[in-house]
């Protein structure tokens, strides 16, 4: 019979990994958690959660009926210990990012020397634990904590999950959630976005998506707030929530104002199995072709997918088409239903058919698909000092040399892709915009293209309301 390893879990992404490792290697685990360590976080009630949940998928998923998983040990009370606890006070043990580490490692060793047990504490490398090590190692009754993943990054942590199928993204980490959602705001929202990066996963990742946006999260525009990109990559994450693919997402954010990115995208992402993200924050004034080729830069997938900021998707199918096609070696330039009117009562197909570019009149192509391969051939898109100094016209450029280069594009009507309606004019554009990047530029309006119907889940979406803008805010932030 394998010895015993007592391990602290919190439902978190390192003691949930350790502790799942420990099980695939036949190890029998007995799980503590302590309800409260003095480190302020709100989460118990989620945690408790998270962990009895991950215990119903490790005994259904990887090992039916097995008992090698103790049932959880709840520690509701610490015992005291004044002289342990005064030493890592005066060591610089505390809540602060300054602080020597944080007070959860006092109370870890505190329980661990009461109980005379050596329990296993899941501080990867790089942190404060990591740091300051030596230091800690010194204070009484560290030496009952078995400090086992200073060795191990959040990489190989991802590419064990991935060779093995274990899905870390449902795991916890906020320590002041809302509603039983994660705030996204607090430190630990921030470092999971973040640090959730497959560094070492290679090719596990096989699309990467690239939004490039500036003040298109709470635009204003008659009665109506326009959450376009809140709007848009929750629509995308919903989509891609269907796909067996690891997928990254990328924003070039050039300083938007109106809803600061940091402020509500990590909390939206914490709700999705995203394998990376990466925010991209560009000095200077807003190119279009500029910050695809930065985001294109970041890319780490086979597939490089760019999509509008007021986009939506609502099929899954919409990003297994084309990334199936794009990998097969031809560009993918789809064309939206275009809404017209702020209540999505009429709207055209924004675009023609034909593979052939023969003008601006033949509709939008900054939406796309295309190979990694492709893509370093055709050199990006082209930006400042090449003609593109203002806003647009590089997708149609971009989409001329694609069908030169390659002889051959799909360019179909996509179902389930819609462009939101925003106003059209160009002092609406450049009210959105710093001064004088809109200057010049007339956006197309729906011009030969005519009205038809709106697809049956387009009428799904305008019941709604507003956008899906409130249950968006709802899910990321409360409305803040």
């Amino acid at each position: 019979m394998s010895k015993t390893r007592h391990i602290f879990w919190t439902g978190g992404f390192d003691s949930t990994y350790y502790l799942t490792r420990c099980l695939f290697e036949g190890e029998t685990v007995q799980p503590h958690y302590i309800m409260s360590t003095g480190d302020g976080r709100e989460s118990q009630a989620e945690e408790l959660r998270t962990m009895n949940e991950w215990r119903e998928l490790v005994r259904q998923r990887y090992f039916p009926g097995f008992r090698n998983l103790l049932p959880l040990n709840v520690i509701r009370r610490l015992p005291e210990d004044p002289a342990l606890t005064k030493a890592w006070t005066k060591a610089g043990c505390g809540n602060r990012p300054e602080d020597l580490v944080g007070r959860q490692y006092e109370a870890m060793a505190r329980y661990a020397k009461a109980e005379g047990l050596h329990v296993a504490c899941c501080a990867e490398q790089g942190g404060r634990l990591h740091r300051n090590i030596e230091a800690v190692r010194k204070l009484p009754g560290a030496s009952s904590l078995q400090f086992v993943m200073l060795e191990v990054d959040k990489g190989q942590m991802l590419a064990w999950a991935h060779e093995k199928s274990v899905p870390l993204s449902s795991t916890w980490s906020c320590w002041h959630p809302v509603d039983g959602r994660p705030c996204g705001l607090c430190q630990m929202c921030r470092e999971r976005v973040v640090s959730y990066s497959p560094l070492n996963v290679g090719k596990a990742v096989n699309l990467s998506i690239i939004f490039n946006v500036l003040n298109r999260s709470r635009a204003k525009a008659l009665d109506y707030t326009l959450r376009l990109f809140p709007n848009c990559l929750h629509s995308v994450l919903t989509s891609l929530r269907k796909m067996p693919s690891a997928y990254q997402i990328i924003v070039v954010d050039w300083g938007s104002t109106d809803w600061p990115i940091n402020d509500w995208v990590p909390g939206l992402l914490h709700q999705f199995p995203v394998s990376r993200y990466d925010h991209i924050t560009p000095e200077g004034v807003f190119n279009r072709g500029e910050g695809r080729n930065l985001g294109a830069a970041a890319a780490i997938g086979d597939v490089l997918c760019f999509l509008d900021a007021d986009m939506l998707v609502t099929s899954p199918e919409f990003f297994r088409d084309g990334l199936r096609v794009a990998a097969s070696g031809t560009p993918v330039f789809p064309i939206c239903y275009s809404f017209d009117d702020p209540k999505w009562l009429t709207g055209c197909w924004r675009g023609s058919e034909s593979t052939a570019v023969r003008g601006a009149g033949e509709g939008s192509s900054g939406n796309l698909f295309i190979s990694r391969e492709q893509w370093e051939r055709t050199g990006g898109f082209k930006s400042r000092g090449e003609g593109f100094e203002k806003w647009g016209r590089e997708d149609i450029d971009f989409r001329k040399r694609c069908f030169r280069e390659f002889r051959n594009i799909d360019r179909r009507r996509a179902y389930g892709f819609y462009h939101q309606w925003h106003p059209t004019d160009p002092d609406w554009v450049d009210q959105h915009l710093p001064e004088g990047v809109g200057e010049g530029h007339k956006p197309a309006r729906r011009g030969k293209w005519p009205v038809e119907p709106c697809p049956s889940d387009a009428i799904d979406l305008r019941l709604r309301g507003d956008y899906l803008g409130d249950m968006v805010e709802r899910a990321i932030v409360g409305g803040k």
